[in-house]
């Protein structure tokens, strides 16, 4: 349990560090600039990619510790995994990669791929909330009838 808590800590201070230079660099442009060029659409997008991978890389260390500590459990890993794929390529049928209109951004990230990401994201957190959402209550009226 102790290696976990360290990687946990090792990734918030990532996250903090990285939040940090989101403001710095926010603060370094005025609005007028950010909107002409696009560089705070930019940021926040780059800073979106570097929380997913960081998220990312989280998982699969915290995967890896969960095997090595229980191989009984790698059976429930797979069906994770599993239905992670699913559901993201699910997510990815349904997404659309029709450009936004921007106003005043001229990156590359409002195009094809990356728009589809985007909708894999807002459809993972739908999926998350609903989940949250629906166990509420389930253990509510669980609760309700013990």
């Amino acid at each position: 349990m102790k290696k976990t808590e360290f990687i946990t800590r090792i990734i918030e201070y990532i996250l903090l560090a990285l939040g940090a230079i989101l403001v710095v660099a926010g603060f370094t442009n005025t609005a007028a600039d950010a909107m002409r060029d696009g560089s705070a659409t930019d940021l926040a997008i780059w800073y979106c990619s570097a929380l997913l991978l960081v998220g990312g890389v989280a998982a699969a260390i915290s995967w890896v510790i969960a095997i090595a500590s229980n191989t009984k459990g790698l059976i429930g890993l797979v069906i994770g995994v599993a239905a992670f794929v699913i559901f993201t390529s699910i997510f990815w049928a349904i997404g659309s990669d029709t450009p936004l209109p921007l106003i005043g951004y001229e990156g590359d990230q409002n195009e094809g791929a990356w728009l589809k990401i985007a909708d894999v994201g807002i459809y993972w957190a739908y999926l998350a909330f609903a989940t949250a959402g629906v166990s509420i209550v389930v253990s509510e009226v669980i609760r309700i009838f013990r």
